[in-house]
C-alpha cells in the first residue's frame, strides 16, 4: 500500500470481470505472488450484472500486499471494464483476464520495454489451462480465437497484436487512441464479441 513521501506507482494492474468468483480468485491468488522491482497497484473493475464481488474473490484481496480499487462498470464488456480501469490507471497499465492466472514475472516481463521506453505495447504468451478438458472437436486451429496465444514477452512491433489477457501499455498513448473500442462489445443477437 501506498503511503505519503513514498515511491509513486508505477503501474496499474486492470482485472475486469463478470461474476466469475473463483476464477477471480485464483487470478487474485495469482497476482499476490507477483514480483516486480516497481510499485503497482491493483483495478478490480466489477462489470458483472450484481454489484459486488463474491466471497472467494473477497477473501482473495487479502492476500494482496498492493493498493487495491474496486470500480463498477455498468455498460456491459469487456472493453467497457478495462476503459474504466485506464481512466485511472498509473503511466503504465497492464490487463489481465479475471480467469488468467499469473506467474510470478509475469508483470515485471510485460512491463519492462514500457518503463525503459522502448515501447508504447508489450505483451506476452497466454496458455490455457491444460488441466481442463477440451472436446474433442474443438480443434487446435481454434485456440487463438480461445485466448491461447504462444508470443515471447517483449515489446510489440509494427503489425504485431497482444491479447489483452497478457498486455501493457502505455497509459497516455492508450488513452490518445480512445482506449479499447466498445462497439466490439456485446450487443442484442451477438453471442460472440470482439472486445479483445
Amino acid at each position: 500500500m501506498s503511503s505519503v513521501g513514498a515511491v509513486p506507482t508505477a503501474v496499474t494492474v486492470v482485472v475486469p470481470t463478470a461474476g466469475r468468483d473463483e476464477s477471480l480468485a485464483r487470478t487474485l491468488n495469482g497476482l499476490a505472488r507477483t514480483r516486480s522491482p516497481v510499485e503497482w497497484e491493483l483495478v478490480v473493475v466489477d462489470n458483472s450484472t450484481r454489484a459486488g464481488l463474491g466471497p472467494l474473490a473477497s477473501a482473495a484481496l487479502g492476500h494482496l500486499h498492493v493498493r487495491v480499487r474496486i470500480l463498477r462498470e455498468t455498460e456491459p464488456g469487456a472493453s467497457a471494464a478495462r476503459n474504466a480501469g485506464l481512466a485511472v490507471a498509473a503511466p503504465v497499465v497492464a490487463f489481465l483476464d479475471d480467469d488468467a492466472i499469473p506467474e510470478p514475472g509475469w508483470l515485471a516481463a510485460v512491463t519492462a520495454p514500457i518503463l525503459a521506453g522502448e515501447a508504447t505495447g508489450a505483451g506476452g504468451p497466454v496458455r490455457l489451462d491444460p488441466s481442463v478438458r477440451r472436446p474433442r472437436w474443438l480443434a487446435d486451429r481454434v485456440m487463438p480465437l480461445l485466448s491461447a496465444y504462444d508470443r515471447p514477452a517483449g515489446p510489440l512491433s509494427p503489425g504485431d497484436y497482444v491479447l489483452t489477457a497478457n498486455a501493457a501499455f502505455d497509459t497516455a498513448r492508450l488513452r490518445a487512441l480512445g482506449g479499447f473500442d466498445v462497439r466490439l462489445g456485446p450487443r442484442p443477437g451477438q453471442q460472440l464479441t470482439n472486445d479483445d
